[in-house]
């Protein structure tokens, strides 16, 4: 009940802001309209980079495990960009 209670909070929250830079506003909207698509993809994009990224030295600390995490989230939102061109997929993924 608290996670909704704090996902709402948040989302009414951060729903109100405005940022006065145009590029920062258009990437928020790519990637708020796309939120969907990066969570159905972003799991096997994990799990087919993540062997690849426990082999660095250092990947068990924090600022790597960030990295990599932004990593993922852009290669999940590029995979989404191409599929929305998809017809097929652009319903599945625009839900």
């Amino acid at each position: 009940m608290m996670t909704l209670v704090m996902s709402a909070a948040c989302f009414y929250f951060l729903s109100s802001l405005s940022y006065g830079n145009k590029i920062l506003n258009s990437v928020f909207v790519v990637v708020g309209t796309s939120t969907f698509g990066i969570y159905l993809l972003h799991r096997f994009v994990g799990a087919v980079s993540i062997k690849y990224f426990q082999n660095i030295p250092f990947s068990t600390n924090l600022l790597p495990n960030v990295l990599y995490s932004f990593c993922v989230v852009a290669v999940t939102l590029l995979a989404v960009q191409v599929l929305k061109a998809i017809p097929l997929f652009r319903r599945t993924i625009d839900l």
